[in-house]
């Protein structure tokens, strides 16, 4: 019994940190992007990203902050 508990916690918690790396992962890849795009014009970039993301806790949506 103690064995599947502790096999329960760690698929939470790994429900919980998925979401929170994929956020920034995707923060990484927008600010290479936006380095290319520095380099490329040879100014600043700003941008504005207006988006509510949401996430999900064992495949329910939960909405992000």
């Amino acid at each position: 019994m103690g064995d599947i508990m502790n096999i329960l916690w760690i698929i939470i918690l790994i429900q919980l940190f998925v979401p929170l790396f994929q956020k920034r992962m995707m923060a990484a890849k927008r600010m290479g992007v936006f380095r290319k795009i520095e380099k490329i014009r040879q100014s600043r970039v700003i941008s504005l990203i207006n988006r509510q993301e949401t996430m999900s806790f064992l495949g329910f949506p939960v909405w992000g902050i």
